[in-house]
């Protein structure tokens, strides 16, 4: 009887195995790795990127409430951002970005960011 189990267990694990590895790769595609065409998580990161360049602490930056609207030609992130001033206190702003995105080179451009 234990053997049966010991061979359940390396059976099973395998599946299991196999089953995470797949997982990795159908999921580990829907992320930001499109950039021939413009989705909400290459313009977030663009956002996020451009906003810690701002920042006088960007390795405390915590960003939420992410909202994006995609227009004719100009794309627009509304997200919060939390970090630390030069004081060293949390401080929640809200930040604006408007985005353009290039077909040609699959970049994303930014054309104004505003804290509101």
């Amino acid at each position: 009887m234990a053997e049966s189990s010991k061979g359940c267990i390396g059976g099973c694990s395998g599946l299991l195995a196999l089953v995470l590895v797949g997982s990795l790769f159908v999921f580990g595609s829907c992320g930001s790795g499109d950039t021939k065409s413009p989705n909400k998580y290459g313009a977030f990161d663009r956002c996020e990127t451009a906003i810690k360049s701002q920042l006088k602490a960007p390795s405390t930056a915590k960003f939420s409430n992410k909202n994006y609207f995609e227009g004719s030609a100009t794309h627009t992130v509304y997200m919060d951002v939390d970090a630390q001033n030069s004081f060293g206190a949390s401080m929640r702003n809200r930040f604006t970005c408007e985005l353009s995105f290039s077909e040609s080179s699959g970049t994303w451009s930014l054309q104004d960011i505003r804290v509101n």
